[in-house]
């Protein structure tokens, strides 16, 4: 069948039109949700041809704003808290007098020779023991002599959903009309200016009043809707525009609330600027209309940019009428690939067709679990410090993985969908998609919001686990094996099944209890003599202690193997509420001699010391030094002694790829190789091997300071710039690192990541927030997501 597409007003659209006109108004509602203080007295949706609606309150005593965060709402559909109007009411019965019963009060101007008629009022409600007990509305067309609608209000002090329909009214065209919802029937002693009565989420359905309905809106193609630049040259304006339906999310378990709608190939203009496709949010609106991908529609609406400028989404919305008018073929999508030329360029495709012929990689699964969406890249990303010396180099390739990348999504706006999308079977149950895993092909229809670039997709997706899971960690060889493994803010509370919430860790026994579970699995798979550990509470080490727990732990699911970690208590003088731990085989080495710590400004209070432990190995007698780490993050910038007082603060991001509190990590480095070089453990042995999370990426100031007193960076020297333990906005580079000092890097017999952690989805982690019964046990009991970071192995045989 061959469709003309001339997008005027259609037959079926006509007698759509006519069918509003008589009715005097297309029904179309106003919204107060009162998001914030200003300006949301106003309502956050309005429909053309209608002004006002600023809302204000009489007759209160309310000292205090007409706006406020106080009692946010809460327990009804839709609700949507924070702030909300209040008003104190007097008792007694309705007085419509100046002085009389509060009110709330908004007006609406017609534009367009209408008639602002409301039909329903929906508004939550919240009254307290001295507040109203009824309401009344009431209008201006008649001085507010006759009740419109009346209802009864719980003054209890919760919040509750009330709806009224209102009796109609004749209103003259082009005339404006206020309404007034009236408080009244309290009962004991109001306390004057405190608001005894809220609402919020106020909704007012217009329709169904006399008067000479505005004319048709204008036809107009997609690409004129779209415009060349980044918004809407017609945002604002009630429009008419056809199209074929190319995806439809109407159902309400999808959350996204409408179609999308492309103009046919023959009708594209010849601007490559003009993007040809536009998303339709009906929402379930009474004038919605079923669709299917190949309906011909035709649509009248107004055009909005939803989100925050400049980056928005265009899209029609108050949706007037849809009409079918018959079935055609699918525009073709159009070709893109990664990278982009632009991270811009994709503007002139939003709401169309597209498809990724190419082989993309997972690179970011960090929303899977909880927005069911993941980023796909041309190859995995590197964290451009990673790879490229700070400053201009970082920040061009900042610039080119910016290029490319994009987020496929599920076709959901939901939060923590349940099952899990994009499992590797059809329940959603089995192994997940990991971050190197790959797909081709990608088909659907790209959208924007929350800051990125989306595809809805409207195919299968036929990803590929082409990163499987890693069952064992690799090879590297030798005969003592030192990790270094950070465990995700373990928490034991009180040792007793009791002390939870923890700061934290854990918020619930269970969660510990899981969350243990996997750390040991973790630990046990990577069979280290000598492990040092990150994120450890910082409780001391006694028999109740975070580390005591988790050494009983191993123990009890070791096979044959015994560990032991190393009292530091006389040393440790870290006051975070995390600290660093060695532990360690008694059966392959022993401690030599007595811990140490460092003490220093650029630690204490700004990171978590330093602690250093010689070992003997037990075989061959050979000794070596082992100082765990846990530098400064990238957070906050530290100040005072950890910024040497300097104003400007230098730990202030310097816009050169290194974050953060770059200042002070190179610091620690520095005082960290000069404290080890004074040998204070008092081993008399060279050999020093430096581990831990040291915030800092491999070709970071840190990292470089360590490398330039003569320390090898051992994960780098085996793994290369596409080496990685810890993934950061999809980009992946090395925060977890193995120095060791020169004589003791000839000793290396081989050196890697263990990917356990940093491919998988943080839904997977030990957390039962947000799970169904069913999702709760995914992963339980696996080294899988132990932590965000991944454990480094090193392979020696000492000499």
């Amino acid at each position: 069948m061959h469709v003309s597409f001339v997008f005027r007003l259609c037959p079926a659209l006509l007698v759509a039109w006519a069918v509003l006109a008589s009715a005097g108004s297309a029904q179309s509602d106003l919204v107060w949700d009162f998001g914030t203080a200003k300006p949301a007295d106003a309502p956050s949706r309005f429909p053309e041809g209608i002004s006002g609606g600023k809302l204000t309150a009489g007759n209160s005593g309310a000292a205090a704003p007409l706006l406020s965060a106080t009692s946010p709402s809460r327990g009804y559909d839709g609700a949507s808290g924070h702030f909300n109007a209040g008003a104190a009411a007097k008792t007694g019965p309705l007085n419509r007098d100046a002085g009389g019963s509060a009110y709330f009060e908004f007006a609406l101007s017609p534009t367009d020779g209408s008639a602002p008629a409301i039909t329903t009022l929906r508004f939550g409600a919240r009254s307290t023991g001295t507040g109203p007990r009824e309401f009344a509305v009431f209008s201006s067309v008649d001085g507010y002599a006759a009740p419109l609608a009346t209802g009864t209000l719980a003054n209890d002090s919760t919040w509750s959903a009330r709806t009224v329909t209102l009796t109609s009214l004749t209103i003259p065209r082009g005339k404006p009309v206020t309404y007034r919802i009236y408080g009244y029937g309290g009962q004991g002693a109001a306390t004057g200016a405190a608001a005894n009565w809220r609402i919020d989420d106020l909704v007012a359905t217009l329709g169904g009043a006399t008067g000479h309905p505005p004319p048709p809106p204008p036809s107009v193609a997609i690409h004129e809707i779209q415009g060349p630049g980044a918004a809407s040259p017609l945002a604002g304006k009630t429009v008419t525009v056809g199209g074929v339906v190319t995806a439809s999310f109407q159902s309400p378990a999808s959350g996204l609330g409408g179609f999308f709608i492309q103009a046919p190939d023959a009708e594209a203009d010849s601007d490559p600027s003009t993007s040809e496709g536009l998303f339709v949010y009906d929402n379930g609106a009474p004038t919605s209309v079923s669709v299917v991908p190949g309906d011909v529609v035709t649509v009248v609406g107004t055009v909005v940019e939803f989100g925050t400028a400049p980056k928005t989404l265009t899209e029609l919305t108050n949706i007037r009428s849809v009409a079918k008018g018959g079935r055609a073929a699918l525009p073709a999508p159009a070709r893109l690939s990664l990278p982009l030329v632009d991270p811009d360029s994709l503007e002139r495709y939003e709401g169309m067709r597209v498809e990724f012929p190419q082989t993309l990689t997972v690179t970011d699964n960090y929303g899977l679990g909880r927005y069911g969406e993941f980023k796909l890249s041309n190859g995995r990303l590197p964290q451009p410090t990673n790879i490229a010396a700070p400053g201009p180099a970082a920040v061009a390739q900042a610039t080119a993985n910016a290029r490319n990348a994009i987020t496929l999504d599920d076709g959901q706006a939901r939060t923590y969908p349940n099952p899990t999308p994009y499992l590797f079977d059809a329940d959603g149950r089995g192994p997940t998609v990991r971050a190197g895993d790959t797909v081709t092909g990608v088909v659907g229809v790209l959208t924007y919001a929350f800051g990125n670039y989306i595809v809805e997709p409207t195919a299968r997706v036929a990803l590929q686990p082409s990163n499987p899971r890693p069952a064992e960690p690799p090879a590297v060889g030798g005969d003592l094996r030192i990790a270094i493994g950070n465990v995700l803010n373990f928490f034991n509370g009180d040792d007793l099944g009791g002390g939870f919430p923890t700061k934290r860790g854990a918020n619930t026994v269970e969660e510990y209890q899981r969350q243990r579970a996997k750390i040991v699995a973790g630990v046990l798979g990577l069979r280290p003599d000598i492990m040092g550990l990150t994120e450890v509470e910082n409780d001391g080490f006694g028999p109740a202690s975070a580390i005591a727990d988790l050494v009983k732990a191993l123990n009890v699911g070791a096979s044959g193997e015994t560990y032991a970690f190393v009292d530091a208590s006389a040393v440790d003088n870290g006051t975070d509420v995390i600290h660093v731990a060695l532990i360690y085989r008694p059966d392959r080495v022993e401690p030599v001699g007595k811990p140490a710590a460092l003490s220093n400004a650029y630690f204490n209070g700004v990171a978590r010391p330093p602690l250093a432990q010689t070992f003997r190995e037990l075989r061959g007698g050979q000794v070596l030094t082992v100082c765990i780490n846990h530098f400064r993050a990238k957070g906050s910038p530290a100040s005072g002694a950890a910024s040497d007082g300097r104003v400007p603060n230098p730990n202030l991001d310097q816009g050169d790829g290194q974050g953060n509190n770059n200042y002070v990590r190179t610091k620690e480095a520095q005082t960290l190789a000069a404290w080890l070089a004074t040998d204070p453990t008092h081993s008399g042995d060279p050999d020093v091997l430096i581990i831990g999370d040291l915030n800092a990426y491999a070709r970071e100031d840190p990292i470089t300071a360590l490398e330039a007193a003569g320390y090898v960076n051992l994960t780098e020297r085996a793994e290369g710039v596409g080496g990685y333990s810890y993934a950061f906005q999809g980009q992946y580079g090395h925060l977890d690192h193995a120095l060791a000092s020169p004589g003791l890097a000839k000793q290396v017999t081989g050196a890697a990541t263990w990917h356990l952690n940093s491919d998988e989805p943080p839904y997977l982690d030990y957390n039962e927030e947000n799970k169904s019964d069913s999702q709760k046990t995914l992963n339980v009991g696996t080294p899988y997501r132990y932590s965000d970071h991944d454990p480094v192995l090193v392979g020696f045989s000492l000499k």
